[in-house]
């Protein structure tokens, strides 16, 4: 692996991590919103609340996974547009076409 296919990997990853940390909450926030009445009503323990919102945290990062993928790509392609990063890499790699740029992200 290159060190350009390194450096958008990693630039690529970070996003998508972002995307994930900034998103989960509010969907955690909202749940927790939905149904505080019938936790405080139905007096169930913490325990089963934080065991419920592990799980749930899992399932909710599962179900939105393609979306954070499309979310996190758009933004930084973008984010390497907005830098004029994508000229520099292109201009560098006279010959080469798109390909090598969008190496990286076939993994993904």
């Amino acid at each position: 692996m290159k060190i350009i296919d390194k450096y958008i990997l990693k630039r690529y990853l970070v996003t998508f991590s972002v995307m994930l940390i900034m998103f989960i909450p509010i969907g955690i926030t909202i749940d927790v919103s939905e149904k505080v009445n019938k936790m405080i009503e139905k007096k169930i323990p913490l325990k089963d609340i934080l065991i419920y919102y592990g799980d749930f945290t899992i399932y909710f990062a599962n179900l939105l996974f393609p979306i954070f993928l499309f979310l996190s790509i758009i933004w930084f392609t973008s984010k390497l547009a907005n830098n004029t990063e994508i000229i520099a890499i292109l201009s560098f790699f006279d010959l080469l076409c798109m390909e090598l740029l969008l190496f990286p992200f076939l993994p993904c």
